[in-house]
């Protein structure tokens, strides 16, 4: 199903999730408010503005889409619409999960390959294996502290480093 790096320690990704904390509080986000436009990739979202540029990012996917979250029990609606919705066009849609909830049945019954997992969950999305959401955001909704931050990066390598991590059985 998946291609990856077959990894034991995702360590570009712990750094990046380190580094993550510092960043926001800075005014990073700030400095590239007007990315959206003209760099689309680096950008670093805090829990009140994530949503819509990860929504708009799921509904562009090509070929896969993998979420890995705590639980699909709080997500936001806008989120939940989409990954529907790309099942439904034939990308392959999985969420990763830490604890069951009861919609996990309703995103199955969609075509969203839903797995629990006690380890090897990170807050994190990979779209099109090649675009990471990765912080302490929880990106299905529910459960943010006001300085929570997540990075979206246009990452080849690291994206492909942190699907082996997640995959990895």
């Amino acid at each position: 199903m998946y291609d990856y790096i077959d990894i034991h320690v995702p360590t570009s990704v712990n750094m990046y999730g380190k580094r993550l904390k510092c960043y926001a509080p800075i005014g990073y986000a700030q400095q590239v408010s007007d990315a959206p436009e003209s760099n689309p990739q680096n950008i670093v979202f805090g829990p009140s503005d994530y949503l819509t540029a990860l929504v708009e990012d799921v509904e562009a996917a090509q070929s896969s889409v993998v979420i890995s979250c705590d639980t699909l029990q709080y997500v936001k609606g806008p989120l939940a619409r989409a990954l529907q919705a790309l099942s439904l066009r034939g990308v392959e849609c999985c969420v990763l999960v830490r604890k069951a909830s009861g919609r996990d049945e309703d995103f199955s019954r969609a075509g969203v390959r839903v797995i629990q997992r006690a380890s090897r969950i990170l807050r994190s999305a990979i779209i099109d294996r090649s675009l990471l959401w990765f912080g302490r955001v929880e990106l299905t909704g529910g459960g943010h502290r006001e300085d929570d931050s997540v990075m979206r990066a246009l990452a080849l390598a690291i994206a492909s480093e942190m699907l082996g991590y997640l995959l990895e059985k």
